[in-house]
């Protein structure tokens, strides 16, 4: 039997959640890693011509540092929200995928 649409959103939405809460249980959005977060993508001027190679760059940039300081893995930040929920918007999830 087909979902309608209403039970689809609440399970879309219990998804995002559940990603979110993990985030937050592996320190994502703790002051430390976005103080990392904002110390990658603060060099860089973004806009719609910038080269999605470029963006997927900083976010590897990013993994590495968070792992280098044990914050989390590279497979934990690329399974997290801070990494699946684009900064901008014309750099979304498609634009990122390998």
């Amino acid at each position: 039997m087909a979902k309608g649409p209403r039970i689809y959103e609440i399970e879309v939405a219990n998804n995002e959640l559940a990603q979110i809460e993990k985030t937050q249980r592996l320190k994502l959005y703790d002051a430390n890693s976005l103080l990392i977060i904002n110390n990658v993508f603060k060099k860089q001027f973004c806009n719609i011509s910038i080269a999605a190679s470029k963006i997927t760059g900083l976010y590897d940039k990013v993994g590495d540092i968070l792992r280098g300081k044990d914050i989390a893995s590279i497979a934990d930040f690329k399974n997290s929200s801070m990494f699946n929920w684009p900064l901008y918007h014309f750099a979304g999830k498609h634009g990122r995928n390998r």
